[in-house]
């Protein structure tokens, strides 16, 4: 069995002033199967329609460009990547487009990135401009009398951090060996996590089927999926440059579960500064946040976030409206997070809040 895989990807230089974005490139793969379904090899060829790749990546990012300067959003820099995947007979089977955008603010860069299957003619449009517009002009000062009794309001952005770093803590070596002994217990609020797989319904490139699985459902740990060659089954994706399998690119997950209302009078957590957070060796994450006070949209501060990511969880009172699609260092969809106060996360021994003031590197950095 043949298939063919295309990938077109294109730039919006970094800079203040870059408005032109490189030509797209384009690569094609025809993958061959064993009757098992097991991808056994590849090969470049002239795609069919690989034109039509490289023609959304070009408007996505024009769109991007249009968009940012529409609102007055301060644009470093653009990646878009485009995903045709056909099956053997030729006919589409998986289309798949990612932004990933880079914004000045005077903390240092922000991400903002997002995704979509099938229609791209709406994606520059996805990210959330309402929260980027003139965010890099906007007066940063230090957190108003009273924030620390606030309740928080997790935007998708840094709610998307702790769906990954909770996703890792749940499948890393030492994480199932924790997921397998919390295993059904319910340990936070009425959460479900959902890992998706990348082209869901069809096997993956060792031959096994690719479907959901959870890891957390509705506030319980779920047991560690089985692992084939070292990923969780249905996880497996052929590497061209090296002709064997592997993880996929990104993972993807998704967070539903108990919805609340807006907090009144919160504690915005808005974006994350500098790079995607991560954990640290002890499995602590680290948000670095421009945050903002419910009512008064011009006054912004620098707040640092640090606790286990399943400790963040326990405090979310539920979640707050529509689902986003968050494409930074992982494909997340989740709404925003309700969650407790400062305060509250501080007397459970478990999390520290506090003010950040970016250096003067983080300023040199934006045009870097």
């Amino acid at each position: 069995m043949r298939e063919a895989r295309t990938h077109a990807w294109g730039v919006l230089p970094t800079g203040p002033q870059a408005t032109q974005h490189t030509a797209p490139t384009v690569q094609t793969v025809q993958l061959e199967r064993t009757k098992s379904g097991q991808v056994a090899l590849s090969h470049r060829i002239s795609g069919p329609d690989s034109g039509t790749a490289a023609e959304a990546v070009s408007l996505i990012l024009q769109g991007t460009a249009t968009q940012a300067r529409r609102v007055a959003a301060d644009l470093l820099g653009a990646t878009v990547i485009v995903h045709e995947w056909r099956d053997e007979r030729g006919q589409l089977a998986l289309r798949r487009a990612s932004l990933l955008t880079r914004f000045a603010t005077l903390g240092g860069p922000v991400l903002a990135g997002t995704a979509v299957d099938a229609d791209f003619s709406g994606l520059p449009f996805s990210l959330p401009w309402k929260d980027l517009a003139g965010v890099s002009s906007r007066v940063v000062g230090q957190p108003p009398a009273g924030w620390k009794l606030r309740p928080i309001l997790l935007h998708p952005s840094p709610a998307a951090a702790v769906v990954t770093a909770t996703a890792l803590a749940l499948t890393s070596r030492d994480g199932r060996a924790n997921a397998q002994w919390l295993a059904n217990r319910p340990v936070m609020p009425a959460l479900t996590l959902t890992d998706l797989p990348f082209a869901n319904g069809a096997s993956d490139d060792i031959g096994t089927p690719a479907r959901p699985f959870e890891l957390i459902h509705d506030g319980a740990i779920c047991p560690p999926v089985q692992l084939l060659q070292g990923l969780p089954a249905g996880r497996s994706i052929w590497d061209h440059y090296t002709s064997r399998c592997g993880p996929a690119p990104l993972v993807r997950l998704e967070m539903s579960g108990i919805q609340a209302a807006v907090p009144r009078e919160a504690l915005e957590v808005v974006w994350c500064v500098d790079s995607p957070p991560g954990c640290r060796s002890d499995g602590t994450l680290e948000l670095r946040c421009l945050c903002r006070i419910s009512g008064i949209p011009d006054l912004w501060f620098f707040l640092t976030l640090r606790a286990k990511p399943l400790s963040l969880l326990r405090h979310v009172s539920g979640l707050v409206g529509p689902a986003s699609r968050v494409n930074t260092s992982s494909d997340v969809i989740t709404p925003a997070f309700a969650m407790a106060s400062a305060a509250e996360l501080e007397r459970s021994g478990r999390a520290v809040v506090q003010p950040w003031s970016p250096s003067r590197s983080s300023w040199s950095d934006i045009y870097t």
